[in-house]
């Protein structure tokens, strides 16, 4: 009799410590196993301070896959929140810790103020299926613009403007990495 009561308590804290368990969230500001932030600082810092404009959305639907091997493509739909949110968040993040400027703001600026306008060009992540298993793919692409000082957008001289593209496949296997962390790996080179 007392096996059996042992194995009911035995199942009932495995059922219990079962309810309390949570996945990790799938979102790259919120789970360090997806994306780390970089930890760079700026040798020299700009001396003034900078506005952060919001994350401008340009990316293009994802075109059909091209090629002998058949890919599948991912949507917004597989994390916890929109891609531009946690882009966003992130680029604020990395920009602000950098120490490049003397303070980021997300309030209007004035004319001195310098302003950060980064565009998301694409991010696009999926599979390729080959015929010895599978490989994940990832591919970002950000644009980053910084204008100097002015009383208006058009007066403002554009001081930098650079896209940055990275991307990454992993090699084929039968359980390759997933995609999603791949997204984490390009958005951190």
């Amino acid at each position: 009799m007392g096996a059996i009561w042992n194995q009911v308590l035995v199942l009932g804290a495995v059922c219990l410590a079962s309810c309390e368990f949570s996945p990790p969230p799938r979102d790259l500001r919120k789970n360090p196993a997806l994306y780390e932030s970089t930890g760079y600082r700026a040798r020299v810092m700009v001396d003034r301070a900078a506005f952060l404009a919001p994350l401008v959305d340009e990316r293009a639907p994802i075109a059909e896959a091209s090629g002998p091997y058949p890919r599948k493509y991912y949507d917004d739909a597989v994390w916890d929140r929109p891609m531009l949110e946690m882009v966003e968040e992130i680029l604020a993040d990395e920009i602000r810790d950098s120490g490049i400027f003397t303070l980021v703001q997300r309030s209007q600026p004035d004319a001195e103020t310098l302003v950060v306008t980064p565009y998301l060009r694409g991010v696009v992540y999926g599979e390729e299926e080959q015929p010895h298993g599978r490989r994940s793919l990832a591919e970002i692409e950000l644009r980053l613009v910084v204008h100097g000082a002015g009383e208006s957008v058009e007066s403002r001289p554009v001081l930098f403007d650079r896209a940055f593209r990275e991307v990454a496949q992993t090699p084929v296997s039968m359980l390759p990495t997933r995609a999603t962390s791949l997204v984490g790996i390009v958005l951190h080179k």
